[in-house]
Parts: structure tokens; sequence; C-alpha cells
């Protein structure tokens, strides 16, 4: 418990602090977030009740998390927090975080959920990059030379330029 006029740490996630987060936010529930929310409840690892009702579920970083990105809005209101990453623990002005179970200790992540993990982010990808061509295929079908170069304008991302709609199939390797 935070006292003494801490007001609050941020928590770099990933290789670096050796921990990868699910950070499950209480907004934009649907079915599939809550049957995901209990199996991650049923890993019995550290989890932190955050401010705005939700948890952060905290699992052990290893190797096979490597590749896994962060990401926001999975499965409508599950964020990843990963390399680069970073979660708030303290107090707030609405709440204070607080640990649900400080007697567990930090879990690995099931093979099972990291599989389910992967799925929806390919499914919401390939929706971005479906969305993206589809305003570039508009775009150029209007001659809308404005929109074209908004669309494949370079911009830097994750430590490398990348150009517009490329993004999503440029691999570190090319």
């Amino acid at each position: 418990d935070l006292k003494n006029g801490i007001v609050g740490y941020a928590i770099q996630t990933g290789q670096r602090s050796q921990i990868f987060v699910i950070d499950w936010d209480n907004k934009d529930i649907s079915d599939k977030s809550n049957d995901f929310k209990q199996k991650l409840k049923d890993c019995n690892t550290l989890t932190i009740n955050t401010a705005g009702g939700g948890h952060h579920f905290i699992f052990k970083y290893q190797g096979k998390l490597s590749n896994i990105k962060n990401h926001t809005h999975l499965f409508g209101n599950i964020d990843i927090r990963n390399n680069k990453g970073c979660i708030y623990f303290g107090d707030r002005d609405d709440w204070i975080y607080t640990i649900e179970n400080k007697e567990v200790k930090i879990q690995e992540l099931p093979d099972n959920l990291l599989l389910e993990l992967h799925e929806e982010i390919i499914n919401k990808t390939g929706r971005k990059v479906r969305q993206k061509l589809d305003n570039y295929r508009k775009a150029v079908e209007q001659n809308d030379t404005e929109k074209i170069q908004e669309l494949t304008k370079r911009k830097y991302q994750n430590g490398e330029y990348v150009i517009g709609i490329e993004r999503y199939f440029i691999t570190p390797e090319h």
C-alpha cells in the first residue's frame, strides 16, 4: 500500500523488467473479453486492481513473448504491455491501485492463452490492413492526391521510418 506522500510508480514492462502485462479495462466489455478475463484469473498470477475497475495481470517475461508488441483494444477492452511499455501503480484522484492477491507468485503465461492473444492480434491487424488498403484504393480511384500522399507518407515508428500502408507488411529484417 502507498503511504507517506508517495503518489505512484510507472513500471516498465517487457524484457527489461521481466514482466509481461495483460491490462483488462472495465469498458467496452464483450463476452470474449469476459471469458478471457476468467482464464487470466484462473492462472493465479499477481493481479493489480486498477483505478478504473480493471486489472493488470502480471506474467513472467519469457522469450516466447519477445515478438509480441504493445497492443490496445484486443477483444474490445484488453491491452498488452510488453517491451517499451509501462503500467501505473499508485494513487489517482479517483482510486488507489491495489494488489488483489499479494500471496501469489508471478506465473508464466500459458501457451493456450498466448495462442488466443496471437489469433486476436492477427484478426485486429488484418482489419486495420484491410481498412488502410480500402482507403488507399478509394483515394486512387478518386484520384485524391492529397489523401494518397497522407496514406503513403513516411512516419517514424518503433525506431524506424516506415511508409504509410506498408508498415503492416515490413518486418525488421527488411
